[in-house]
Parts: structure tokens; C-alpha cells; sequence
């Protein structure tokens, strides 16, 4: 019977130890999960200020590098503070020297942190990209290591360190606590306490190293000194706390079991566990950052003391005996006030710092948060077992044992989530931005339009006419609007627009309630020549500025016939293309595309600039003329680049059959997911039905909204390299 009783614990330690690895490869996962690539032209291995650096004394410039040469007139940086006031002294300039290079100067920052938002114009092939990063000035309120931005990941080092901080911290309170009910001292129990708050200190003594030796990213690397004058103040109270701590158990046991050294020792304790809620991203809000704080801190000091307590419970027998049942008694009560404060105080935490109950579970800080729920959940439930183990009389010892040891180590995974909540940044509000769309007409007249929402409903539009200054031109007489759902069979009547006093035309309520791909015909009247008509083309609700509709499902003949074109483009030995893009923003540029297999590319834009490349060359032609050649990041492979762009669609679906050009076309739609060749894209194929060519694309993806009409398909295509 003993053997079978010692198989079976060996099977229950086994389980849990199982549990623990799985949870740990979770957490891992979550951290180590590569973030979706974005179509940034950024090199941010060369900027300065770097993302995410901190500075002991303000910078003089923001210094950005990009992959192309800058177009000066549309590229930009601004660097705004947390109160959303600009702070640069208005002098971005691109460098003539270099035109790849920007710069912008700034006054003696104060102590905070700022934003950089920087715009980026390619003088080559007229793409706008825009982003923004941070970095702070003075000591940072998160620690090393923590994550900066909603998506990033906080480095596992950090988190390492982090998780044994609080595990340390939270054993040592668990002392404190268990001889405040009367527990008997013990040897074994006040070595687990020395080693728990040795280990918290030795943990945020390697946070320095950390911070030196093994930046983020791709920030260099710094002296002890520098990495040393940055750290939060938070952090250097913590260190002299713990060393506080270790003294105090160091004293002999009379002093240091007495009831003034164990009252003290307990404030000691809950205080350095405090200080890790003002190195959290509860301290770096800016709204409602007392009331995070606080919902953090009484989190953070009730599971400390209850996770605390079960760890030393599970460790040391002598606590289980019938000397220290009376103290365990006291703790399994006091575990069930704990226990629902911390539970009660991480849930109201999550209220405040997720934007959405949609977060939860699309977020991986949600789900971060979930995993620890329910985490919380089990131990909660073991307590509960223990709580009647212990009102049996502690007959069932070993059962006790057993649930204490469970309890314990889910208490660590519990600790270990908390950890990773700590160092990530929480999921940001949606924020819906208005979408501006520009198409060029003949001449140097420029048709927009502008929806302030963007997404799926009755929708206000504004159009207008204007030149390359974006003003609207006084001659418009009227302006009238056909909206056009591209997906389904929905055709709404056109729509008469009104004058405004700025010169704009706006439609009210126009019927935008279909989700999917639109198009919008806007016909101008009054103007020579007349009527001047542009068309538009969107994606509702936009993926951009608004997030996109989830699609998952494919349709069988959309998938055919997705394969079908695909199989068209890549036998092509020839192609050529105009593509009309614009940003989102109120920008475009129109460009001329030739491709020739296996490897060579020729376009012109709009904005006068012209490019060849030729396998891993590339010849820009500047300005006056003269050609200046560079080495490619990856050579030209036509068609085969084409599967990169196109690869492993999600919810293809088979839209309309429309006419274009006299051709009749099928259209299809679908999303394809971050790759190395581009970041996340939506497509709409007009594809010839008797060919299976594609004669027409539009695309949303990351402030790109491009139409391209492709034309001569395998027709004679001569590219050289200039002379």
C-alpha cells in the first residue's frame, strides 16, 4: 500500500511540475512570439535618439536614417512631449549631403517622456511612411527591459529578472507574515526566507548589467556608470529595502522573531513590493495613473503575502505540525481575504488598463491576463481543499501536503505572468483617424476625398477638386457622387453634393452600411475639360485607421480561382503597370512600372524621379540628370517575387462581374498576413475572365492605398542599365 501510495504522489508531483513547465512555455511563447514586420523604411539601428533609450541629459537632435533617398518637401519630424505639445524647434530638414538622412534640432528637454513622429517621402518611388517611437529624458519609470509600445515584446532577461524579484520578495513576506500568526520558527523556514530575499536583491542588482550589457533591439551598448544613472528611483529604494531586509533576518532569533522585528519587517517587505507598482506601466499612464497604481500595488502586496505564505506552508513541515496548526489555521483564513483581493484588485487593474473588453482575448496582454486568471482560479480552489483538510483536524495530512505543494507552484506561475503583465504594454484604445484620399486627373489637377470615419454605416463624404497645393477650385459648379459596393451586387443612385462655404462638397448619410470593398465615382461639372471624374476605391471598415474586419472563411471558387491567376503571373515574362497610390493622408504620387524576367525593373513617377534595377543593382537618376548606382538588399526576381506578395491568403472571397475596359472581369478579394516581402495587405483582383490575368489591384496596406492597371502582358520589354 506504501508503494502505491508513493507511486501515486509521484504521479501528482509529477503533473504539477508538468503544469509548471507548460505554463513557462506559454509565457515563453508570448515573449519570444516575433512581432508582424512592418513595411517601415526606418533604420533604426541608426537613429538617435534609438527607440525605447533613455537619456541621463536631454539630446540636442533627433537624427533618423531611411532606406531611400528623401523627398525634402514631404518628409518631416516632429517630437511631441506626454501632454501632446510640440516640443522641436521646427528646423527638420533632410541633409544635403545625405539625402537619406533627416535631422531636427531641440531645446533642453526636461525630465519626461517624448514622442518622435516622423514622416518619410521616397524621392524614388513617391511611397509615404509614417511611424512614431518614444524615449525619455532622466530616470525611466519602467524598468529594463520593459516593453515601450502596445505589440512589443519585454525581453525575457527583464522578465527573468523580474519574476525572481517577486518570488524572492514574496517568500520573504510569507515569513513575516506566518510569525505574525504564531507560526513556529525553524530552521529550514528562515533559510527559505534568507535565500528569498538574497535572491530579490541579487535580481534587481543584475537589472544594471542587464541594462548595460544586454540592450533591446538594436541599441548599443553602455558603461555600468550610464546604465547606472538611468535607473528608476523606484528601483534604488527597492535595493536599499532589501538590504534592509537581509540584515534584519541576519539578526539573532530572539531579536529577530520578536513581534516589533516581525511588524517591521512585514512593512519592509509590502514597501519594496510597492516600489515594483511605480516600475510597472501603471506608473507610466498618464490618465488614471493613481488609481492604477493603487489597484497595482494592493494586487501585487496581496498575492506577495498569500503565494508567500503557501510557499513556506509547502516547504517547511514543521509549519504543518501539530505546534503550528493554530497558525496555519490563521492563514487559511486569512488566504480566503487574499485570495478575493487579489483577485478583485487585478480585475479592476485590467478594467483600467485594457481599452476594451475585446482586449482579453485579442491582445497578448489579455492574454497574459486570462492565463493568470486563471491561474488565480486554481489556487484559489486549492485553498479552498486545504481550508477543509485543515477543519478535518489535519487527519488528511498527506492530501494537505500534496494540495500545498500544487498551490505553491501555481503561486510561482502566477508570479511569473505578473512579471510578464509588469514589463508589457498594455493594448492601446482604438482610434479612428479620418482617411483622405487624392487621385491625380490630367494636368496638375488633383480630385479628394474625405471621410471622417471610416467605416462600415451611414458615412458623411467631402470632395473636392483642386491643385497641387490641395486648395478646391473655385470653378466647380457641382459635384455629384456614385458609390458602388464591389463585392456584392449594391449600386446606390448617385448622390447630389452641396457646396460648403471652403469650396468643398459634402453628401450626407451616404449608405456605406456594407462591409467590404467600395468604389466611389466622383464627377465634378463646371470645369474645363467637363466633366472631370475620378474614382476611389476603400476598404470598410478601414484596416488602417479603424482595424479590420476579421475574415477567416474562403470560398472554394475564390481559392480556384486565386490559384488560377497566380499561376498566370508567375509564367510572365513581361509586364507593365501604372499605379496610382496614395497615403491615407492626403498625398499621392502616380508611377510607371515596366518588368522584365528574370530580373530587371524600370519606373518613372510623377514627382520626376526614375529608377532601374538590374539583379542586385539599382540606378536612381537625380535630379540633374546624372545616374548614381547603389546595391540592392535583395535582387530583382520577376515574376517570382510575385508568390512573396501575394502568399498564404486568408478569407478569399468572389466578388462582382464587372466590365473593365470592354473586358469582362471577376473580382476577387483577400487579406495576406505579414511576410518577409511586405507587412499586412488587403487586396481586390480584377481579374479577366477568359485569361485569368489580372487587369486591375487595389491595395490597403500600412498608409498605402494603390490602384495599379496592368497592361501588356509578355509584350517586348527592353531595360538596360544607363549609361
Amino acid at each position: 500500500m506504501r508503494d502505491i501510495a508513493g507511486a501515486d504522489r509521484l504521479r501528482r508531483a509529477r503533473c504539477l511540475r508538468l503544469a509548471l513547465l507548460a505554463l513557462l512555455a506559454v509565457a515563453l511563447t508570448i515573449l519570444s512570439a516575433p512581432a508582424a514586420r512592418a513595411h517601415g523604411e526606418l533604420d533604426t539601428a541608426r537613429s538617435q535618439p534609438s527607440p525605447g533609450s533613455v537619456h541621463g541629459v536631454s539630446p540636442a537632435t533627433v537624427e533618423l536614417w531611411f532606406t531611400e533617398p528623401l523627398d525634402p518637401a514631404r518628409s518631416a519630424i516632429e517630437v511631441y512631449d506626454a501632454e501632446r505639445q510640440r516640443v522641436d524647434n521646427g528646423d527638420a530638414a533632410v541633409d544635403p549631403a545625405d539625402p537619406q538622412h533627416m535631422r531636427v534640432s531641440l531645446p533642453r528637454l526636461l525630465d519626461g517622456t517624448y514622442t518622435v513622429a516622423w514622416r518619410s517621402a521616397s524621392a524614388v518611388d513617391g511611397h509615404v511612411l509614417q511611424g512614431t517611437f518614444d524615449f525619455r529624458v532622466g530616470q525611466a519609470r519602467l524598468p529594463a527591459g520593459a516593453a515601450t509600445s502596445s505589440g512589443e515584446r519585454p525581453a525575457a532577461p527583464a522578465v527573468a529578472l523580474r519574476w525572481l524579484t517577486l518570488l524572492g520578495l514574496a517568500v520573504t513576506a510569507g515569513w513575516w507574515l506566518l510569525g505574525l500568526l504564531g507560526a513556529p520558527g525553524s530552521a529550514r523556514a528562515r533559510r527559505l526566507a534568507v535565500g528569498g530575499a538574497a535572491v530579490a536583491l541579487l535580481a534587481d542588482l543584475a537589472l544594471v548589467p542587464m541594462q548595460a550589457y544586454l540592450p533591446p533591439g538594436d541599441l548599443p551598448r553602455q558603461t555600468l556608470r550610464d546604465a547606472l544613472a538611468v535607473m528608476p528611483g523606484a528601483w534604488l529604494s527597492r535595493v536599499g529595502i532589501e538590504v534592509a531586509v537581509v540584515v534584519l533576518l541576519a539578526q539573532p532569533p530572539g531579536r529577530r522573531r520578536g513581534a516589533a522585528a516581525l511588524r517591521l519587517g512585514a512593512a519592509l517587505t509590502a514597501a519594496a513590493v510597492l516600489t515594483l507598482t511605480f516600475t510597472s506601466h501603471a506608473a507610466a499612464r498618464e490618465a488614471h495613473r493613481s488609481l492604477a497604481v493603487a489597484l497595482n500595488a494592493a494586487h501585487l502586496g496581496a498575492v506577495a503575502f498569500w503565494i508567500g505564505g503557501v510557499v513556506h506552508l509547502a516547504a517547511a513541515p514543521r509549519l504543518r505540525s501539530a505546534a503550528g496548526g493554530e497558525a496555519l489555521r490563521r492563514f487559511s483564513r486569512l488566504a480566503l481575504v487574499l485570495a478575493p483581493v487579489a483577485l478583485a484588485s487585478g480585475a479592476a487593474n485590467a478594467g483600467v488598463l485594457l481599452p476594451s473588453v475585446a482586449a482579453l482575448w485579442g491582445s497578448d496582454y489579455g492574454r497574459v491576463i486570462l492565463l493568470k486568471t486563471g491561474i488565480a482560479v486554481g489556487i484559489l480552489g486549492l485553498a479552498w481543499f486545504n481550508r477543509r483538510q485543515i477543519e478535518r483536524g489535519l487527519r488528511r495530512a498527506v492530501a494537505l501536503l500534496r494540495a500545498l505543494r500544487g498551490e505553491a507552484l501555481l503561486g510561482m506561475g502566477a508570479l511569473l505572468a505578473a512579471a510578464v503583465l509588469a514589463l508589457s504594454a498594455p493594448p492601446e484604445p482604438a482610434r479612428i483617424e479620418p482617411l483622405h484620399l487624392r487621385v491625380a486627373l490630367d494636368g496638375d489637377r488633383y480630385a479628394h476625398l474625405f471621410m471622417a470615419r471610416p467605416d462600415a454605416g451611414s458615412r458623411e463624404l467631402t470632395v473636392w477638386l483642386s491643385g497641387p497645393d490641395g486648395a478646391p477650385l473655385p470653378e466647380v459648379q457641382r459635384a455629384q457622387v456614385t458609390p458602388r459596393m464591389l463585392e456584392r451586387p449594391i449600386d446606390l443612385p448617385r448622390l447630389r453634393a452641396e457646396r460648403q462655404e471652403d469650396g468643398r462638397w459634402r453628401v450626407a448619410r451616404v449608405p456605406l452600411n456594407v462591409k467590404g470593398w467600395w468604389q466611389v465615382d466622383v464627377e465634378f461639372g463646371g470645369v474645363k475639360p467637363e466633366p472631370a471624374v475620378a474614382s476611389f476605391y476603400f476598404l470598410l471598415p478601414d484596416p488602417i485607421f479603424v482595424g479590420p474586419e476579421e475574415r477567416t472563411a474562403s470560398d472554394p471558387a475564390a481559392v480556384a480561382l486565386y490559384q488560377s491567376v497566380l499561376e498566370r503571373l508567375t509564367q510572365l515574362t513581361s509586364v507593365r503597370s501604372r499605379e496610382h497610390l496614395t497615403d491615407g493622408t492626403g498625398n499621392s504620387v502616380v508611377s510607371q512600372y515596366s518588368w522584365a524576367a528574370p530580373d530587371r525593373l524600370h519606373y518613372v513617377t510623377s514627382s520626376g524621379s526614375e529608377s532601374i534595377a538590374i539583379g542586385q543593382t539599382q540606378y536612381y537618376r537625380e535630379a540633374a540628370g546624372r545616374w548614381v548606382r547603389r546595391q540592392r538588399p535583395r535582387p530583382v526576381d520577376f515574376p517570382g517575387a510575385l508568390q512573396g506578395y501575394y502568399s498564404d491568403p486568408r478569407g478569399l472571397t468572389l466578388g462582382r462581374e464587372l466590365e473593365l475596359d470592354g473586358v469582362r472581369c471577376r473580382l476577387v478579394s483577400f487579406f495576406a498576413p505579414a511576410n518577409e516581402e511586405r507587412g499586412d495587405a488587403w487586396y481586390l483582383w480584377w481579374v479577366d475572365a477568359a485569361t485569368h490575368q489580372i487587369r486591375r489591384e487595389a491595395m490597403v496596406a500600412n498608409h498605402h492605398y494603390m490602384v495599379t492597371d496592368y497592361v501588356e502582358f509578355d509584350a517586348p520589354v527592353a531595360i538596360q542599365a544607363p549609361e
